[in-house]
């Protein structure tokens, strides 16, 4: 990759990172019933990262979106920044496991298995924080459905985004 690609890149990723860590702050700001059950917008930047460039990229944006998110919000290092974290690099190498197989899955269908993976591990780390207490168990039906819409969503964007991104009247080529 020349210097000129390179220096490109890292501004893409740059405007990446604090588009993802705006979505993620302004998701944070809204009140639901269960403080980690997202849409997740902010993943529309990870996964468009992981479809042009890799894993390590895609990482990347996740680890800096949730750092940036976290100290932001107030929530660094509390149980909610690590839920994210954890259920961000989960669904990053999930996506990334199924970009391997691009030509048998959509970018919804990659979506939704991230969407999956993060609100499994987010669930996971909530029966741990609390107690293991069977009751949160009872949200999965919940939580795959939410990973449903929300992966299926996202997936769309990213879709939308990476058209829309790539037209010639943009010139914009990742």
């Amino acid at each position: 990759m020349t210097g000129v690609s390179m220096q490109k890149k890292i501004v893409y990723i740059a405007v990446m990172t604090a588009f993802a860590s705006v979505l993620f702050i302004i998701e944070n700001l809204v009140s639901l019933p269960l403080p980690w059950l997202r849409l997740g917008l902010a993943n529309v930047m990870t996964l468009l990262a992981l479809k042009w460039w890799g894993l390590k990229e895609g990482l990347l944006i996740t680890l800096l979106r949730v750092l940036v998110g976290g100290l932001l919000s107030g929530r660094f290092l509390q149980p909610l920044f690590w839920m994210a974290l954890s259920g961000g690099i989960g669904a990053a190498l999930g996506m990334w496991l199924l970009f391997q197989f691009r030509r048998w899955f959509s970018l919804v269908g990659i979506s939704v298995f991230g969407a999956v993976v993060k609100n499994a591990i987010q669930l996971a780390g909530a029966y741990l924080l609390l107690g293991m207490q069977a009751g949160v168990l009872t949200l999965l039906p919940l939580i795959l459905f939410s990973s449903l819409v929300s992966g299926a969503l996202i997936g769309l964007l990213g879709g939308l985004l990476d058209r829309s991104l790539r037209s010639e009247s943009m010139s914009f080529h990742p």
